[in-house]
């Protein structure tokens, strides 16, 4: 039964990690912010 838990686990793991490759998440976790929006976002 464990062994079977870790198996969901780990494929859960492998299409969260090909997802997040492909640019799906690119939106909601920003890897490159603009410099411009990011002074804006420090000096507010």
């Amino acid at each position: 039964m464990k062994l079977r838990i870790k198996l969901a686990l780990g494929v859960i793991c492998i299409v969260a990690t090909m997802l997040s490759s492909c640019g799906v998440h690119a939106d909601r976790f920003p890897r490159d912010i603009d410099p411009s929006r990011q002074t804006e976002l420090n000096g507010k």
